[in-house]
């Protein structure tokens, strides 16, 4: 699978936590530690998704308190939001991870490409990513 993380504003320690949850779930994956700012998330997002990846997961930028700028970026460029699998995720999150209640989990597509935002937390992206791969798996 082609999976892209782009973690937004994270903590290195939290992204090295993240990275080994990823690890255990996914064999392939690149990622690339980024700015908050919008435009450059959108613009960034907009580039991976014309070259066929086929899930962009943004990590953090999705705190409402921070403007959620990955959410943003993802409204702006989705050709569709997939709020099936957004309020799936808002709720297992939200259920399970109550420090992430001030969250702004989104969901979009664009071309043949998930676009994902999930929050900087490393117990969020545990309970959600198996749910993200079995999704992309169903198609």
């Amino acid at each position: 699978m082609n999976l892209v993380v782009l973690f937004v504003e994270t903590d290195a320690n939290v992204q090295q936590e993240i990275e080994h949850v990823l690890s255990q779930e996914v064999a392939k994956w690149t990622s690339e530690r980024v700015s908050g700012d919008v435009e450059n998330l959108s613009e960034m997002a907009f580039h991976m998704t014309q070259r066929e990846v086929k899930l962009v997961l943004f990590i953090g930028g999705a705190e409402v308190y921070s403007g959620a700028p990955s959410s943003q970026a993802i409204k702006r460029i989705a050709d569709s939001r997939v709020y099936a699998l957004e309020t799936y995720l808002c709720g297992l999150i939200a259920e399970e991870c109550k420090g992430c209640l001030l969250t702004s989990p989104t969901v979009g597509v664009r071309g043949q490409s998930l676009l994902i935002c999930l929050p900087n937390e490393p117990k969020a992206v545990r309970i959600a990513l198996p749910v993200i791969l079995n999704a992309l798996q169903a198609g």
